[in-house]
């Protein structure tokens, strides 16, 4: 559901959900990850501040930051996913979008 050019569905096909366990495993690669990584929420962070000026989700969380916390919950959630933790992502992507909704 986009909110505003935002949506759950863009920080989770983000190039940036490497897990954690993954990433430490690519030592090689992080230099190419982290470059994604910073366009990922360069990205979100863009769609964050378009959403903010359509007042489709809450202005009072600084839009970088807004970017951050969804790229750490999706890799998050990755990890949860794989080391087998059970976790509804609807419930979950729901519970984020109202969380940064405006009202």
């Amino acid at each position: 559901m986009a909110t505003g050019g935002l949506s759950a569905q863009e920080a989770a096909r983000s190039s940036c959900t490497t897990s954690s366990t993954r990433a430490r495993a690519r030592r090689s690669s992080a230099s190419a990850t982290s470059s994604s990584c910073h366009d990922t929420q360069k990205r979100l962070a863009d769609a964050a501040r378009a959403g903010q000026s359509a007042t489709a989700i809450r202005g009072d969380v600084a839009p970088d930051l807004i970017a951050l916390l969804l790229m750490a919950l999706v890799m998050g959630v990755e990890e949860m996913l794989e080391v087998g933790f059970d976790f509804d992502i609807r419930a979950g992507a729901a519970a984020t979008l109202k969380l940064l909704r405006q009202g």
